[in-house]
């Protein structure tokens, strides 16, 4: 069944019910441009099932790949990290000198130790 056009729901509230909820999270980050050979490392801002916000020193432009993985603490999910492909999307202002990245994942798995 099709709503009222004038419901009072807009854009904006389904925007933000259907956006994943984020969780801030500052965990070691390492990342790269896809293919690169040398890593760079940070610290997550905030994850989501969607994608992560991280700190950056190293500048990374809108619209590439990166691979990028996660360490997670041992309470969440016991030893791991979060194994990830993504495309930066947009980035944020974080003081001092530091760049923040958003990446929306294109695929991710979670690699655990062995033993773990």
């Amino acid at each position: 069944m099709e709503e009222p056009a004038n419901s009072g729901r807009s854009a904006e509230a389904k925007a933000l019910r259907d956006r994943k909820t984020r969780f801030a999270v500052d965990r070691p980050i390492r990342y790269r441009p896809v293919d690169a050979p040398e890593w760079n490392t940070g610290s997550t801002a905030n994850i989501s099932g969607t994608g992560v916000l991280f700190r950056s020193d190293a500048p990374l432009p809108v619209g590439i790949d990166i691979e990028l993985e996660i360490a997670l603490h041992r309470v969440w999910v016991g030893r791991g990290i979060i194994s990830a492909t993504a495309r930066t999307v947009r980035l944020h202002e974080f003081a001092p000198m530091a760049q923040g990245v958003a990446a929306q994942f294109i695929s991710s798995r979670l690699l655990q130790p062995e033993g773990a």
